[in-house]
Parts: structure tokens; C-alpha cells; sequence
């Protein structure tokens, strides 16, 4: 069969964002040749878990990304270049991919790497008995793995997935060994290992994650831009409190801190080097549960998007940091059409009007209909502020619109299973992924996160389509009405773009963010 032979060439000078020159000192060490030994960075969680095809935590994947390498990497510019796959074919069909993978790669437990250590990897990911979510997803369609030769690999797909190669190279789908996965299996947790340049020293929950060099790594990608040497460990300190992150940095215990609130950040940022780190996908948002009273009414789901006025809720929530958002997809992210913005603008009088449309009456500060009131109950997973900013601020903004709401504080749990089992009219989220077909996820019938509970024939047609189409206009004309379909069903809440606000010491340079957002230390120095 002829293949078309994709072969592309590593990109320099891309991901390398240098946070130069003075500051506090952090609690890191230095050998005499200016070298960076400790790196300390107040984590805003627990990573739970560190299993990279069984976590859903963007933040967890920030982790990971430095433990597994990936078969290919992504550029800022969203370019896919070689890693652990030099080279590759996709057959004219689009049903398979042909990766010839390097031949000098070992696992940290010294298993050596090649293409059956990558079947193994895709068999794990797709075992039920693994429970996997975010990594099985990525995997689309293309979820059978055959070792064609020692170093050469096939991914066939039933049907075409054009995301693929770039989904690849995300840390959910980073590669570990096939003797780890055959010991612990889906238990595994700490015992995993992989190829990148850390490997794990010790995991304490609710406390810490040390990574130490991996002293055999010589296989990064050339697109990245790595420096010659990065620290020799790295210390993730578990901080779920903003302020505690913040009083790390100052007082020298840390040398960076991630997750900054908006007021915070605004007030510290000059003293400090600056890093604010966006992430493609759906940013911060709120499911808007389809099959619960009151939100089962199309009428009140959309009254919901004309009432509250998004920017009142980032100066509220975040000390007006942030940019609002009004679209579905978020700027950077293929697919975002600025058309979007106006669809549902804040307009009262719309909500009301549609309301009043819909039977509801009301009285005095208070919507009614059939003597029940308009009540709704926000779900909000109480280890995350930014959830909980984001959920009281929208409570603020709908009180003003006459419609009640109650705030139900949810650990991850019961967070989880609330989304689930569509137990809370709102539920306050971000989401972070490399492309749109990130979308199904969310918004095809009986997906894992479809916290919506929509079952929509012309959505999931829209987004089957989407997802198999390999021309780009066709893809993005297709997202575009996935997305206005989406708002139209009221389906979902923007409220703004998911950006990381980091501060770290001056003098501490080399931190390289891959397309996605992913974070990578191998540089810092």
C-alpha cells in the first residue's frame, strides 16, 4: 500500500521561555560553577494520581511530562516534531500510522525501549481494568498497536482520526515500561518509570513529589530546546492554599510558585520573574446539567448565559486578572472563532424575557413557575479556590438576576461523582487539551464528562464528522457549528481562559512550555 512519508525536520529556538535576572532566594542549592542542584516549586495539589494513563489533572500532567517522554513532541506553534519516533508514514486512508522509533532509549528500571514496550503501553491504556480517562481519549479511534519490526510500530485506527499525532504527544500518553506495567498493572502508581530526564525519588500525599536526573538521558528533542544540564531534583511542595504558596516564595522556601490568584499576582509580579502560562482547550467553564429541574428547561440554561456577565465574575473571582471568556473553544486552541464572543452577551432583559416566555413568573426578587422556584444548586470541588471564586461569583451575578442558587462544597470524590450522576445544576471546571476534539469529551452522548447530560444526534454528528475530517476549513467550519450548537443548547458556561500565573526568583532561567502548556524543567539552570 503507498504511504505518504512524513518526515519532519526538528525546529529550533521553540518552547524556551527564559525568566531572567533577581529576587528572593529559594531553598534550592547551587554547585560553585553556578549549576541549579534543588529545584523547589509550591505545587498548588496533590498530583492523584501520578499514573500517566490513569490521571484526568492537567496539573498532575505538568508533573509527569518530566518523568515520561512522549513518541513525538509539540511545538508552541502546534508543529509535531520527532522524540522518541524519528519518523513516520500515515497511510492515504488515515486508518494507520507508521512510527520507526529510536533505537537507543532504556527505561529508568534499565528496560530497554522499542516497539513493543509502546504496544504494551497502548494495551494498558485501553484494558478496562485500568480505568483510564484522559489518555484514552486521546487515543481516539486508534487504539490497536502491533510491533511491525523491533523498532518500528503500527497505531491502526477503525476510523480516521486526525488529532492523533499531536494528541501523542501529550504526558497522559507518555510511555512507560512494560516491566513496571506487567508488576503492578492498574494499581500502579509510584512504581512506574519511564525515559524522560527525572525519575521518580518519593511521592508523599498531601506533601511532596522529588524527582531526581535520570544520569543516562541523552535522547531530548531537538525542537525543544533543553539546555545542557538541569537541576539535579526537583521538588514538587504540596500548597493548596494560594497564600501559602505565596509566603513559600517570599520567605526563600521555594524558588517558584504556580497558580497565583489574580490580586496577588498583580501586587507581587515586580518583584519576581513572570510566567503566564495559557493552556488550549475549554479554560474555565461551568457544565450546565440538561436533566435536573430547573436546568432541564432549554429557556432557563440560556437565561443562565444572558444573565451572568462574565467579566463581573473574573473582577470578582480574580481581581480582574484574567481576560472574561464568552466562547467555547479558547483563544489558541484550533477551532476558536471570534464570531462566538457575541452570541450570548450579558443582557437581563433577554433572560427575562426568555423566562417569561417559558411560564416563569416573577416576584419580586424571586422567579417562579407552577408555585416552584428557580433555585439551582452550583457543585464546586472544594480543594480548588478558583472553583470556589468562580462559583460565588457566578452565584452573585445570578442573585442579581432574581435566580436562586446554593453552593454545595464537593471534595474530589464526591465532586467527581456528583458530575457524574448529574446531581448539581452547575459545576465549575477547566479543561485543558491539545485539540478540539477534546469537545467530545464533554458533549457526545454518554461521554465521561458529559456533566451536561445532553444527548444531542446533531451534535454528536457534528463532532463524529469533526473528528475524521483531515481538511482544515471543513474541520474548523464543523467545530464552528459544534460550538454554536453547544451555546445554543446552553449547554456550558465560559467564564474565562485557563492561565497558569506563575512567579519565580530572578536568575532562574530555562523553563520550556510545549504546545499544549506543558511544563519541562530538564533546562532550568
Amino acid at each position: 500500500m503507498f504511504t505518504k512519508r512524513h518526515r519532519l525536520a526538528a525546529t529550533a529556538g521553540i518552547g524556551l521561555l527564559a525568566v531572567a535576572a533577581a529576587g528572593c532566594g529559594g531553598s534550592s542549592s547551587s554547585s560553585e560553577d553556578g549549576d541549579l542542584t534543588t529545584l523547589s516549586i509550591a505545587w498548588a495539589d496533590s498530583p492523584s494520581p501520578l499514573n500517566p494513563a490513569v490521571t484526568s489533572s492537567a496539573n498532575t500532567a505538568n508533573i509527569v511530562a518530566n518523568i515520561f517522554d512522549r513518541l513525538v513532541w509539540l511545538t508552541p506553534d502546534f508543529e509535531v516534531t520527532p522524540w522518541l519516533a524519528t519518523e513516520w508514514e500515515v497511510a492515504p486512508d488515515g486508518l494507520s500510522y507508521t512510527f520507526t522509533l529510536r533505537e537507543d532509549v532504556t527505561f529508568h528500571d534499565g528496560t530497554p525501549f522499542n516497539a513493543d514496550a509502546v504496544v504494551q503501553n497502548i494495551d494498558y491504556i485501553t484494558d478496562p481494568a485500568t480505568k483510564s480517562t484522559a489518555a484514552i481519549q486521546q487515543l481516539g479511534t486508534c487504539t490497536t498497536a502491533t510491533a511491525e519490526s523491533e523498532f518500528v510500530l503500527r497505531l491502526s485506527c477503525d476510523e480516521p482520526y486526525v488529532p492523533l499525532l499531536a494528541s501523542l504527544s501529550s504526558p497522559y500518553l507518555g510511555i512507560q515500561s512494560p516491566a513496571a506495567i506487567a508488576e503492578h498493572g492498574a494499581a500502579m502508581s509510584t512504581e512506574m518509570a519511564g525515559t524522560g530526564p527525572y525519575e521518580l525519588e518519593s511521592a508523599t500525599a498531601d506533601e511532596s513529589v522529588v524527582l531526581k536526573a535520570y544520569d543516562k538521558y541523552d535522547w531530548a528533542p531537538e525542537a525543544a530546546g533543553f539546555g545542557e544540564k538541569g537541576p539535579e531534583r526537583i521538588e514538587f511542595k504540596t500548597a493548596p492554599n494560594p497564600q501559602a504558596r505565596v509566603a513559600a516564595l517570599q520567605a526563600g522556601q521555594v524558588q517558584a510558585a504556580q497558580r497565583i490568584p489574580g490580586a496577588l499576582f498583580k501586587s507581587l509580579r515586580s518583584g519576581y520573574d513572570v510566567v503566564e502560562r495559557d493552556s488550549p482547550g475549554l479554560g474555565f467553564f461551568s457544565s450546565i446539567n440538561t436533566s435536573l429541574f430547573p436546568t432541564d428547561d432549554v429557556a432557563v440554561r440560556q437565561a443562565i448565559l444572558y444573565t451572568v456577565d462574565r467579566q463581573a465574575v473574573v473582577d470578582l473571582a480574580e481581581s480582574g486578572a484574567f481576560e472574561p471568556s464568552n466562547t467555547v473553544l479558547q483563544p489558541g486552541t484550533f477551532g476558536y472563532d471570534e464570531s462566538l464572543e457575541s452570541q450570548f452577551p450579558h443582557d437581563p432583559d433577554k433572560a427575562a424575557e426568555l423566562l417569561e416566555g417559558a411560564g416563569w413568573t416573577r416576584d419580586g426578587d424571586a422567579w417562579t413557575k407552577d408555585g416552584k422556584p428557580l433555585t439551582l444548586t452550583i457543585g464546586t470541588f472544594s480543594d480548588v479556590p478558583q472553583y470556589v471564586n468562580i462559583a460565588e461569583a457566578i452565584q452573585a451575578q445570578l442573585r442579581d438576576g432574581g435566580i436562586a442558587a446554593e453552593i454545595e462544597l464537593q471534595g474530589r470524590a464526591a465532586y467527581l461523582e456528583a458530575g457524574d450522576e448529574g446531581r448539581n445544576n452547575l459545576t465549575p471546571s477547566s479543561f485543558a487539551a491539545l485539540d478540539p476534539v477534546l469537545l467530545d469529551q464533554w458533549f457526545v452522548s454518554g461521554a465521561f464528562f458529559n456533566w451536561s447530560k445532553v444527548a444531542d444526534e446533531q451534535l454528536d454528528t457534528l463532532l463524529e464528522d469533526a473528528a475524521a475530517t483531515s481538511d482544515l476549513e471543513e474541520r474548523k467550519s464543523l467545530y464552528l457549528d459544534a460550538q454554536k450548537r453547544i451555546l445554543d443548547l446552553g449547554l456550558l458556561l465560559p467564564v474565562r481562559p485557563d492561565q497558569d500565573l506563575i512567579l519565580m526568583d530572578k536568575g532562574v532561567d530555562g523553563l520550556v512550555i510545549s504546545g499544549g502548556g506543558y511544563l519541562h524543567f530538564a533546562g532550568v539552570s
